[in-house]
């Protein structure tokens, strides 16, 4: 499903959960052009950088964990025209574990922010990964990650147009059962907050604060790069679109 002729490549880890990588694997391929796996890999950011390093140079990478699945509710289409302007990661919003699905509580949005987590999936420029230093080491390697793209001057997007499934309640198994991340210091970024232990043992800082520093820096850079023009998609007011 190439979109105005760029391809969109799915990127998975994945650690010893053979069913979940097929679900995952087999619910990607009609909404992608391929999907590329990497199995039994650890640590788990060395393991995501080498599936996004095979993705062709000029490729869109949509990166996804293997406890996500997907449906007709997934419209990367509908998603991808905020890469228009190179905007680096967007967020596609997830349905969150429990025991009955939930469906985003405002579907048919697009907001913005400054972090996020990987959830559902990110949506990026195979470039911006290289010029941000790809994915770090550390527990919150995500929220790095996209930090990494906002102080460049790059726009974080979420979107309720487009979402997945994610068993959350997994995520101790899989990678966690590799190799550990580092500890992170996400106020580095100008981001804050309290640090609480995962269920496996790895302390995260749980991140409620940006700083003015990196949102002035995200502004000045961002003008920098794409001037006064608002790099979000085609010129459309991020907060009002709907289905």
């Amino acid at each position: 499903m190439p979109w105005r002729g760029v391809p969109v490549m799915a990127a998975l880890a994945t650690y010893k959960r053979p069913e979940l990588a097929r679900r995952c694997v087999e619910s990607l391929r009609p909404h992608v052009d391929d999907v590329i796996v990497v199995e039994g890999v650890s640590p788990a950011f060395v393991a995501r950088n080498r599936a996004i390093e095979r993705v062709p140079d000029d490729a869109i990478v949509f990166l996804v964990d293997d406890d996500c699945y997907y449906d007709a509710s997934l419209r990367l289409d509908r998603s991808l025209p905020f890469l228009t302007h190179a905007v680096g990661v967007i967020q596609v919003a997830q349905k969150p574990a429990g025991s009955t699905w939930l469906e985003p509580p405002d579907p048919g949005r697009i907001w913005s922010h400054p972090f996020h987590w990987l959830a559902g999936g990110f949506l990026f420029r195979r470039r911006t990964w290289l010029e941000v230093g790809m994915v770090p080491d550390e527990i919150q390697d995500d929220v790095a990650f996209t930090m990494a793209h906002y102080v460049r001057g790059y726009t974080n997007l979420s979107s309720t147009l487009s979402w997945g499934f994610h068993d959350a309640g997994t995520c101790e198994g899989g990678m966690f059962a590799s190799e550990v991340f580092a500890a992170s210091d996400v106020s580095r970024w100008g981001l804050s907050g309290k640090t609480y232990a995962k269920p496996w043992g790895q302390v995260a800082m749980g991140t409620d604060h940006i700083a003015s520093t990196a949102h002035r820096q995200h502004d000045d850079e961002r003008r920098r790069r794409f001037g006064d023009v608002q790099p979000w998609f085609e010129g459309e007011p991020c907060t009002l679109v709907s289905r």
